[in-house]
Parts: C-alpha cells; structure tokens; sequence
C-alpha cells in the first residue's frame, strides 16, 4: 500500500509540474514550488524538452537563405 501511496504522490507532482511547464512557467517557478532545491532536478525529471521552441524558431529562420 504504501508503495502506491508513493506513485501517486510521484505522478500527482508530475502532472502538476507538467501543467505549469505547459502553462509557461519558468524551470526555477517550478522548481520553486516543487520544493526543489536544484532548477536541474526539475528540468530533467519534469520539464518537457521541445525540439523547437517559437523563439529558437525564429533566431533560426533569421540565417535561412534570403532573410
């Protein structure tokens, strides 16, 4: 039982983490109310990683051929 009580507790805060991540939080306002110590512990067990975010975007789409 307590096992449980466990991942619960784990995939509460993850959907939590997930939820502000994806509302545009900052990693340390994360990990911030997540009680984390470390904004690194957050981004790497928390934070989603985007292949492409709208701003590298368009830093990128500045060095494309004819911008």
């Amino acid at each position: 039982m307590a096992e449980h009580r466990g991942e619960s507790v784990a995939a509460f805060r993850h959907l939590v983490a997930t939820r502000l991540d994806a509302a545009g939080l900052s990693a340390c306002e994360i990990a911030d109310y997540l009680g984390h110590e470390r904004v690194s512990l957050t981004q790497d067990v928390y934070m989603a990683r985007r292949v492409a975010g709208a701003a590298a975007s368009a830093a990128l789409d500045r060095f494309a051929p004819g911008a």
